[in-house]
């Protein structure tokens, strides 16, 4: 089995209601103080603009970054919005899609067995590569069951993945969206 730290972010996998996963267009100001990478969990500001989710903000989150542009709203080719960075984010914002992330790998995980699914947690919100442009936010598995962001709804099948390693690739629904009420895990 795998137990490689392969932080990847927030992965989307699927739709529960079916159709093309979209993205939405959102504006970043200046004034961000973190940088925006792929995969990074997403949450819209009291200013409208949004940011990178804190871990354990316990507000709704409204997606999930899977692109950055300039404020000329060009493609950066490096792959991330730098912090203040005035720019644009493409953000899967439905609260259906269901989307494959790691768990963190540190202290007592909880994920370790089928009865994680349907329990809530929390993510860890990781600083990204500035040379891959990709996200280090996790999910945080000394939470299961008391974090209430992401619900988590099965194991990412891969014959290299299982409830027993020490960084499981989970399938999670963000539970805490800015588009639906929260529902408490079982």
């Amino acid at each position: 089995m795998s137990t490689t730290d392969k932080k990847h972010g927030f992965v989307p996998v699927k739709s529960l209601v079916g159709g093309a996963i979209r993205t939405r267009e959102y504006h970043v100001d200046s004034a961000n103080a973190t940088g925006v990478f792929i995969g990074d969990l997403v949450m819209i500001e009291n200013d409208g603009n949004i940011a990178p989710a804190t871990a354990d903000i316990g507000l709704a989150c409204i997606g999930v970054a899977t692109g950055v542009k300039d404020v000329n709203r060009v493609a950066i080719k490096a792959g991330y919005l730098a912090a203040s960075t005035e720019g644009y984010v493409d953000v899967v914002d439905d609260p259906y899609v269901v989307f494959r992330v790691q768990e963190d790998g540190a202290g007592t995980s909880l994920i370790e067995a089928q009865t994680a699914i349907g329990n809530t947690a929390n993510h860890v919100a990781g600083a990204g590569s500035t040379t891959t442009g990709i996200s280090a936010h996790t999910i945080n598995s000394d939470d299961v069951g008391t974090g209430a962001q992401l619900k988590i709804v099965g194991l990412y099948e891969d014959p290299n993945n299982a409830f027993t390693d020490t960084y499981t690739e989970v399938l999670v629904l963000i539970n805490e969206h800015h588009y639906k009420a929260a529902v408490v895990g079982v």
